[in-house]
């Protein structure tokens, strides 16, 4: 078994793929495969649709960042949501994954904070109260470069 499955398996993720799911997975993958266009060759990011239901832990998502690269959607908490807030959490989980960086609350440094944010902030809706709105492909994207470039 996998390290990936036997993660799943544990935190009690492990569910059939529904029609419903399979949809929210491939607009997962069309924002990791808009990412890649921007970072060039990354490597293969295991995509797991899931339920969370810890009831005390709800993410949008995880990352996984020790010997692979995976990440995992609540496909309930994605389904109604838009283009930008989806890229928004998708991108974040990947720049976990692919990078190994925190969230922007977790440096001291200010250059890196500046680097990483707003993508990097450990929830869209902080970054929605200070913007007012979810910032956009052509806002992320930047952001992206300036990740990767840091």
């Amino acid at each position: 078994m996998s390290v990936l499955q036997q993660f799943i398996n544990e935190q009690g993720f492990a569910e059939p793929m529904t029609p419903a799911m399979y949809k929210q997975r491939r607009r997962v993958i069309k924002f990791i495969n808009e990412a890649k266009e921007i970072v060039g060759e990354m490597p293969r990011v295991e995509v797991r649709i899931v339920t969370f239901h810890k009831a005390d832990v709800t993410p949008l998502g995880v990352a996984i960042m020790e010997d692979i690269y995976a990440i995992l959607i609540d496909w309930k908490r994605i389904a109604d949501m838009d283009d930008d807030k989806l890229r928004f959490v998708v991108w974040h989980e990947l720049v976990h994954s692919w990078f190994d960086y925190s969230h922007v609350e977790d440096y001291d440094d200010e250059e890196i904070k500046e680097a990483l944010s707003p993508l990097m902030h450990k929830s869209v809706k902080i970054v929605e109260s200070v913007w007012g709105r979810t910032p956009n492909k052509e806002e992320l994207s930047a952001n992206l470069v300036r990740i990767i470039t840091y």
